[in-house]
């Protein structure tokens, strides 16, 4: 019996151990990447299950080329889109407010207020077009080095089991 048991504990130890390789879990893909869910607003980026801010995000991009250019346009495009909304809205405040005094140019600050309002939603949905791409970009970059870090092999070899790390 015990020498039946010496050569089934390799079995059961493979049996055992190479499902749990396999499986992907949740902790084990978004290890050090970015999650994009998706909320009542638009998108919500999460790391780790905490959630980010365009700031923080540019932070942990800073380290990665490919995914710094993007998260660059995102922050350019929300001060503009910031600096659109708030040029809008002084547009559209003193159209109103010299509407009894002079007609012609309260309509045409209107008209001004409402169109930098609509630059704004265009710089917004541009910055949101950046985040996504830099985010993706981000976590392919981690998902490579990741794989460069660390490669785990298991194999048979007569009635031995290999299991294997490399490390770079």
């Amino acid at each position: 019996m015990i020498i039946y048991l010496r050569h089934l504990l390799p079995l059961v130890f493979v049996i055992g151990t190479v499902p749990c390789l396999a499986q992907s879990t949740l902790g084990h893909i978004s290890r050090d990447t970015i999650v994009i869910r998706q909320d009542i607003l638009g998108n919500a980026f999460y790391l780790d299950g905490k959630r980010l801010n365009l700031a923080v995000m540019e932070w942990f991009m800073s380290d990665y080329p490919e995914a710094y250019s993007p998260i660059r346009g995102a922050v350019i495009s929300d001060q503009l889109s910031v600096a659109t909304y708030a040029t809008g809205g002084l547009f559209v405040l003193t159209g109103v407010l010299i509407r009894e005094d002079d007609l012609n140019l309260s309509n045409d600050m209107l008209k001004v207020g409402i169109l930098s309002g609509a630059a704004g939603v265009v710089f917004q949905v541009i910055e949101i077009a950046f985040k996504k791409n830099a985010v993706h970009k981000y976590n392919e970059c981690i998902r490579k080095q990741h794989a460069r870090e660390s490669a785990i092999r298991v194999g048979v070899d007569g009635r031995r089991v290999k299991i294997g790390w490399r490390f770079d």
